[in-house]
């Protein structure tokens, strides 16, 4: 081993030591050592080793004032390292001895052996108290050739020649001393193999559905606390690091997964480890649910034989997230009709029965089945039942007419069109819109005209059971095929259908808004009798059943309305609080009674003058309009025998506005002859129009307008270039714009005035009638009508552009009892909202555009 002597920094620091002792008690010693393993010097670059030095004042009085220590480190075997040296007094050592404080290093490269000395001196600074203990310097060393493993490192004291100690001097007075060395201190050396990182928190195995995303946390620790990496060594998936110390794995299994062996294999890694990751295994299982029938399973339905039923939908849930699929698997026992099923496009399925009249009498099984398309077909099963009664039930219709003119008489039939029961009597209930339709009387059919039917009654509005509920126009029509009135009987009580059993005259109401609209009439129910027919089977003539509706399809045919729970009044059928019998010889009705709902068609008003086309077959012009028009004029009006209106209007063939002129008939073979040209039908112009601040415009060239004021008036006109006249008839000012002059014409604003408008009209400089529609200039909410209301009230708001809207109602408490959507051009839009499961009370109901909220309060009493 070499040694090497450290620097004593000169025998200045000992110029004031007189007495020269063996020892006052004072030390230098190793206090600590940092970074050993198992007692020994690790050879690993990461890993320093740090050797802290007590110093100790023996003096408990006086202060040391020159201090000279060294320190030499050595290694066998030619080890080489690294070091370095810092002050850890409690003080600063240079303001102490602050004289000079020196270190001096010889040789510190870290081969064959290195030398540090230490010292100072005071001139009038505190030196090293008397009593003082504590930390003093401490030196690292770092080994990394592990080629130096078994050789062994020491630290030990040097002096430096002649004063062959370390020394201390405390003055001429107290003289000096040396303090004692714990040392020398030696430690072997030895390659140190870190460990590697190890898991924590870990995975064996994993179950789930195979429609959820797996995450699961892993976690591992390093013995050094180095940083750690995570991988997917194998396997489906992914892992991302969340800490030093924690990862995470996600998975989105597929339905393939379901039933295959899958694993996921996470690695760690540290700097210990790097390329060798240590592995941890999850095996992955996922499963499949089988999915099943929430509804309609276990239902009958009563079908006539020879017609067609559906039973109650088929409401399915897979219970996870795949595509399922229903089927037939079984019919029991075989029909001669066809069963078939198919998804209705709302979530859930029709199974339906087309019957033959072969089918009747059988109560059929259908054997449904729903699946996935999992692995081993995942599904369930269960029954459905048909009732293939051997009779027809009840269909009966209300008319539905076509191009009906207003202001004239309608007659409406009410048809049975299927059923083969013997009837006994029927008591209907209708409602209709009185504000379109007139009713004036209902007119008895077949059954009492051929069968001689005994009793025929109508009457207007119910019992008074439904209040401000009822529809504005009500009636009921009651008959009954057999009264005591002695020996008189009716010859039949049913005729092969289809049979009119009575027909509605309405008086169509000519108010032109009507115009091209359709006008619903429809059964209606009360109470329990409401829509009844009365009759006998076959098979027991003295019995009496009442049959009450099973279906209820409405005029637009978009399918099935009937609902037995929402409760009288209804639109909706019989409900179920009506088919609970009351015990012995009081049987439930039975639900045999099919109801179709029907309307008055009014005919749009650019539909019904079609110029030249007297004959109405859809050709204009043509020689058989001529013949027809010519004998009108010998034989009179009887001729026009397909529509007496639409006929007359077609006649205007020279577009005069005269109709049934001979001068239409001279053009009409003019036309036919080549000589003239056809005159084009006027259709009517769109254009918008507002008020704002009192100006009225719109937003199409027009060349004349004609405006009806409320009161006396006094209008300015603001178009240019146009001529205005008006006069007061003694309730409103009559205003007419226009000018007799070529390519007269305005747009926008154009007459201001003070007042209310009662009617507008426009027209384009082509003479053509313009359809036209008030456009709101700013957004508005109106209040509701009625107000307060039961149930039912009317909510209209503003749009001055289009766009998308939301109307919400809310009750007192702040939560949403209905919300309407939808989008609508410019203009007013009217949305009724019926509040008849909803209780008294106030309700706030609040407009939401792109551009404009508002919220406005209504009332509702019951």
């Amino acid at each position: 081993m070499k040694r090497c002597l450290c620097a004593l920094l000169g025998s200045f620091f000992l110029l004031s030591a007189t007495i020269v002792a063996q020892g006052n008690g004072s030390y230098v010693n190793l206090s600590s050592v940092d970074g050993l393993i198992d007692g020994k010097i690790p050879i690993v670059s990461w890993q320093d080793v740090t050797f802290h030095f007590e110093y100790h004042n023996g003096d408990p009085v006086n202060k040391a004032k020159g201090i000279t220590n060294g320190f030499e480190l050595s290694a066998t075997g030619g080890a080489t390292w690294t070091g370095s040296y810092v002050e850890e007094f409690p003080f600063d050592p240079s303001t102490m001895f602050d004289l000079i404080w020196a270190i001096n290093t010889y040789s510190w490269d870290g081969v064959g052996a290195d030398t540090v000395g230490f010292g100072g001196s005071v001139m009038l600074g505190p030196g090293l108290p008397g009593g003082f203990t504590g930390p003093a310097i401490a030196i690292t060393v770092n080994f990394q050739n592990p080629a130096s493993d078994g050789e062994t490192f020491c630290i030990d004291s040097a002096f430096y020649p002649p004063s062959g100690t370390w020394m201390w001097a405390y003055g001429s007075t107290v003289g000096s001393y040396p303090p004692d060395w714990d040392g020398p201190h030696c430690y072997e050396l030895f390659e140190y193999v870190e460990p590697p990182p190890y898991w924590t928190v870990e995975h064996p195995s994993y179950t789930g559905d195979h429609c959820v995303l797996v995450v699961l946390d892993y976690a591992a620790e390093d013995m050094f606390q180095n940083p750690l990496a995570f991988s997917l060594v194998s396997g489906p998936g992914a892992v991302n690091g969340t800490s030093s110390s924690t990862c995470q794995y996600t998975y989105a299994p597929v339905l393939a997964d379901v039933g295959a062996s899958l694993q996921a294999v996470l690695g760690v890694e540290s700097i210990a480890n790097l390329g060798n990751p240590v592995l941890t295994t999850t095996n992955l299982n996922f499963t499949n649910q089988n999915p099943v029938f929430t509804n309609g399973l276990n239902t009958t339905t009563v079908i006539g034989m020879g017609n067609s039923g559906c039973a109650p939908p088929l409401v399915t849930d897979d219970r996870d997230c795949d595509p399922s699929t229903v089927s037939i698997l079984s019919v029991t026992p075989t029909p001669d009709g066809t069963v078939s099923i198919t998804d209705n496009g709302n979530g859930a399925y029709d199974l339906c029965f087309a019957t033959t009249v072969n089918d009747g009498g059988i109560l059929y099984e259908v054997i449904v089945e729903v699946s996935d398309a999992g692995p081993g077909r995942p599904h369930s099963t269960g029954p459905v039942y048909f009732d293939v009664i051997p009779v027809v039930p009840y269909e009966v219709k209300i008319e539905k007419t076509h191009n009906t003119f207003q202001g004239m008489h309608e007659i409406v039939d009410v048809v049975l069109t299927k059923g083969g029961e013997m009837m006994g009597g029927y008591d209907f209930m209708i409602a209709y819109d009185a504000s379109a339709l007139v009713f004036q009387a209902a007119l008895p059919g077949d059954l009492h005209t051929i069968c001689g039917w005994e009793y025929f009654n109508y009457r207007f509005g119910p019992n008074g059971n439904c209040g401000n509920a009822c529809p504005s126009g009500l009636l009921e029509v009651v008959a009954i095929a057999e009264t005591n009135n002695g020996p008189n009987h009716p010859l039949c009580f049913l005729l092969s259908p289809p049979v009119v059993l009575f027909s509605l005259d309405f008086l169509v109401s000519d108010d032109r808004t009507l115009e091209c609209q359709y006008v619903p009439i429809r059964f209606y129910w009360t109470n329990c009798t409401d829509n009844s027919i009365a009759y006998h089977p076959a098979d027991d003539p003295l019995s009496a059943v009442q049959g009450v509706s099973r279906y209820v399809v409405d005029f637009d045919l978009i399918g099935h309305i009937e609902d037995p729970n929402t409760g009288f009044p209804t639109y909706t059928g019989v409900q179920s609080e009506c088919l609970e019998g009351g015990g012995p010889g009081k049987p439930a009705p039975i639900q045999f009674v099919d109801f179709y709902n029907g309307g008055i068609d009014i005919v749009c008003a650019d539909s019904i003058d079609a110029r030249g086309d007297v004959n109405l077959n859809g050709t204009a012009n043509e020689i058989a309009d001529a013949v027809l028009f010519s004998n009108y004029f010998v034989k009179g009006l009887s001729v026009f025998n397909v529509n007496l209106q639409g006929q007359i209007a077609s006649t205007d063939i020279n577009s005069d506005g005269l109709t049934l002129s001979v001068a239409d008939l001279v053009y009409l073979i003019r036309i036919i002859t080549g000589d003239a040209n056809p005159y084009a039908k006027l259709s009517a112009e769109s254009a918008s129009f507002g008020v704002e601040d009192g100006v009225l415009s719109v937003d199409s060239r027009m060349a004349a307008a004609f405006v009806i004021l409320e009161g006396n008036v006094s209008p300015t006109l603001l178009a240019e270039n146009m001529e205005m006249n008006y006069a007061f008839d003694g309730w409103n000012t009559r205003v007419l714009v226009s000018k007799i002059e070529r390519g007269a014409g305005f747009e926008g604003g154009f007459l201001s005035f003070e007042g209310n408008i009662k009617s507008l009209e426009f027209a384009t400089y082509d003479g053509a009638p313009v359809a036209k529609q008030l456009v709101p200039r700013s957004y508005s909410l109106h209040q509701n009508y009625p107000n307060p209301f039961n149930p039912q009230t009317t909510v209209s708001f503003g749009l001055p552009f289009g766009g998308d809207y939301r109307l919400t109602v809310y009750n007192v408490a702040g939560q949403k009892v209905a919300s309407f959507e939808g989008s609508s051009e410019p203009g007013t839009v009217s949305l009724d909202w019926d509040a008849s499961d909803m209780a008294s009370g106030v309700y706030f109901y609040k407009l939401d555009t792109d551009d404009f909220t508002d919220t406005k309060k209504m009332v509702l009493l019951k």
